[in-house]
């Protein structure tokens, strides 16, 4: 009974966990569980062999905590990520949006963005020391955030700062092409991606000596092959020439037949007349 047995490669291929190539979603606020999401997919796709992690990113911003987690597994990962907005980004999503790598943020034409200073909501009664401190924490979160998309984007850390203070602290929207000018993103439209996997089985030799010996002897071969047809080429000419030449003199040497024949019966011929008479 035969049995087919897979090699261990083609197995990883064909039942690996999320695919051979892992695309990541951001479809909504952004919170610690969307951060411990994306953090393990951008580890899952350290070992797929994908040249690029793309980020898809249509989010209205979220917890400026989660989004430096989520930076931090960007800067860590070995793989570059692209980032692309095709609707509409806002706040944190923008910061998550910004740290996509040099030439690989996409936007589409009719992409959206919108940045504005970080916010504080959801703390309930506080004192008025607690305002100040979580005033002083909210103000250094800020300048972090717009420095580090300063520099990546724009090498000037005051940049987006600079930006949110000439439009009046208020929120600041980007069309595309608008996005574009600023150094957010450095592509209008989306990209596609396309996906083919080859699987090839090569066979090794465990001595080196052997496998290059191997292969003269093949190219000698194949020489060798190549010479012999070329000479029987020409013998198959030369013989086709030779029957061609004897066919030739076949036929002259009927034609010299038939002449002989003729010329001894007219022979005969005469001497019957002469006898007769």
């Amino acid at each position: 009974m035969l049995k087919t047995v897979y090699h261990p490669q083609i197995s990883r291929v064909k039942y690996r966990k999320g695919g051979p190539f892992i695309t990541i979603e951001i479809y909504d606020e952004i919170d610690m569980d969307l951060a411990e999401y994306f953090v393990e997919q951008i580890n899952d796709s350290q070992n797929t062999g994908q040249e690029v992690i793309p980020v898809t990113i249509n989010s209205p911003g979220g917890d400026v905590y989660a989004l430096s987690v989520m930076l931090e597994s960007i800067e860590n990962s070995i793989v570059p990520v692209a980032t692309i907005v095709s609707g509409f980004a806002a706040s944190a999503a923008v910061g998550l949006f910004a740290a996509g790598a040099d030439g690989m943020r996409f936007i589409a034409p009719g992409g959206r963005l919108m940045i504005h200073n970080a916010s504080m909501c959801g703390f309930g009664h506080m004192s008025l020391r607690e305002v100040e401190i979580e005033g002083s924490e909210l103000k250094l979160l800020n300048s972090q955030m717009f420095r580090q998309m300063g520099q990546h984007c724009m090498d000037d850390p005051d940049y987006y700062t600079n930006m949110i203070k000439a439009g009046g602290d208020h929120d600041v929207y980007l069309a595309a092409k608008d996005a574009i000018k600023h150094g957010l993103a450095t592509h209008l439209g989306t990209p596609k991606f396309r996906t083919s996997v080859t699987v090839q089985t090569v066979m090794e030799y465990p001595d080196n000596k052997y496998q290059k010996q191997r292969l003269k002897t093949i190219c000698g071969h194949n020489k060798a092959n190549d010479t012999k047809f070329k000479k029987r080429k020409n013998i198959a000419s030369d013989e086709e020439g030779d029957e061609e030449k004897h066919d030739e003199d076949d036929c002259s040497d009927n034609e010299e037949l038939k002449t002989k024949s003729k010329n001894k019966q007219k022979g005969k011929k005469k001497r019957k007349r002469n006898s007769s008479k």
